[in-house]
């Protein structure tokens, strides 16, 4: 990590030989991030993150604090998570009118070129060349705070933010957010999206990054083989698309996410996606799933296609974006957390 342009802002720069695709198994930590000070658990990336949040979090350009937030896991063999945290209901920005997944950036919006330089935490700079981040290594990548935040550590990747991309995937920021799962030792890291249509509430491109302490049905959620590396999730409410890191390697795995996205995208059929360290789907060959075991084996990629939801609505007691079909579900009120079967 070096520092960048500017003395205020660090950058993190990086080569592809550091996303190592190789995933180990990394030890729960005790109550989970909190633990940040334990720097021998903790990668490069990990510890420049969790130092600058913390520094942004004490310096109250959070909109709330987490000290009311409260967790339980439902009774069942899905293993939900239920989360109290009224105030990323209550206190959250308010989404700008929202009427097709691809609506054009509108700078008169909020975007955030227009963020405060106390939520900036570092720019995320691959220095590769590979053509796939060539772009991306002359662009502006920055981590920032999400100033309404699920748990400790919950920040936004935002690809090449001086470009003012509207929030549809693009190949390039799909390898970022890869990217920045594979330069995190922590095992409870989700890189999360949602389209415009399916709760995305800023019309800006942008990835939700979040440490969360538990273990989520998005870890080991079936899938049949459909084509490909493709799969489908069948058995479960959300039916949707999987892929993994597992028999690909990182561009060639952006590149279907990417594909599928694009059919979707261009049928006006909103969807979400969420990446997690979790346990391999067999490959097309193979007769049997890899021996299962208690560690994560690979990085998988969900993505569930949805309903179009253009007007949010604060009467349900959660709304289901891009990390509730994974298993959390973050509640805006307490007897919902208490008594959810």
């Amino acid at each position: 990590m070096s520092e960048g342009q500017s003395s205020f802002l660090p950058c993190f720069r990086y080569r592809q030989s550091a996303c190592s695709v190789e995933i180990k198994h990394i030890q729960p930590e005790v109550n989970g991030i909190r633990v940040e000070r334990d720097g021998d658990k903790q990668s490069e990336f990990d510890s420049l993150l969790f130092h600058r949040w913390k520094d942004s979090m004490e310096k109250g350009c959070f909109r709330y604090t987490l000290d009311h937030v409260k967790c339980r896991t439902i009774p069942g063999e899905q293993g939900f998570v239920a989360q109290f945290n009224d105030k990323r209901t209550t206190k959250r920005r308010k989404p700008p009118r929202i009427t097709d997944i691809r609506q054009p950036f509108n700078p008169d919006n909020f975007n955030f070129n227009k963020i405060k330089e106390g939520e900036k935490l570092f720019s995320f700079c691959p220095e590769e060349e590979d053509t796939m981040l060539q772009d991306a290594e002359k662009s502006t990548n920055l981590i920032i705070i999400n100033d309404s935040p699920v748990d400790v550590g919950h920040v936004l990747l935002v690809p090449s933010i001086n470009k003012c991309l509207p929030q549809v995937l693009t190949e390039e920021s799909l390898h970022l957010a890869l990217d920045m799962m594979l330069l995190s030792k922590h095992r409870g890291l989700r890189v999360c999206w949602n389209s415009l249509g399916a709760l995305a509430s800023v019309n800006h491109l942008h990835f939700h990054a979040m440490f969360l302490d538990h273990s989520l049905l998005v870890e080991k959620i079936d899938a049949v083989h459909l084509a490909c590396s493709c799969y489908e999730v069948v058995n479960q409410s959300t039916r949707g698309f999987a892929f993994q890191l597992h028999g690909n390697t990182i561009n060639t795995l952006a590149r279907l996410i990417f594909k599928v996205s694009c059919y979707l995208t261009d049928r006006q059929v909103p969807h979400n996606m969420c990446m997690s360290r979790g346990d391999a789907f067999p490959l097309a060959m193979q007769e049997e799933t890899p021996n299962k075991i208690d560690e994560p084996t690979t990085i998988r990629v969900l993505l569930w296609p949805k309903k179009p939801m253009f007007d949010f609505k604060d009467d349900p007691p959660f709304l289901n974006a891009c990390i509730e079909p994974g298993g959390f579900l973050v509640m805006k009120d307490l007897s919902s957390r208490c008594h959810v079967t």
